[in-house]
């Protein structure tokens, strides 16, 4: 594993675990569909980001594997167990069991725009 390998890998783990459902912190940004017009109510928020992490959760507990490939089109998508599958050109954790603790602090809506904060820390050892 190169010396950036473990800087890399696990918060695009992680986003992609996150879009679904090291101590790095990152965010992702997306347009919610027309059900998330419920994200302008602060409790409804806290709910979103409890059902966020409980997904995570799972799919950390459960060690997905995490491979690379190509997709019929020849582009590199990265797979997480049968989760989820996305292009992706970077380095990944080989499961997800490597995410020992994902900490999702909330879900903010700003200009109609969802923000999900995270961070990843590797397992120790």
């Amino acid at each position: 594993m190169g010396p950036r390998r473990g800087l890399e890998d696990r918060p695009l783990a992680c986003m992609s675990v996150v879009s679904c459902a090291v101590t790095t912190r990152a965010r992702i940004e997306f347009t919610p569909p027309e059900t998330g017009a419920h994200l302008a109510d602060a409790e409804e928020r806290d709910k979103a980001a409890d059902r966020l992490r409980a997904s995570v959760g799972m799919a950390i507990a459960d060690d997905l594997p995490v491979t690379a490939g190509h997709d019929g089109e020849g582009r590199r998508v990265v797979r997480l167990g049968d989760l989820h599958t996305a292009p992706c050109g970077g380095t990944h954790v080989r499961s997800l069991a490597e995410l020992e603790q994902v900490t999702i602090p909330a879900v903010k809506l700003k200009k109609g725009r969802v923000r999900v904060s995270y961070s990843a820390s590797p397992v120790a050892g």
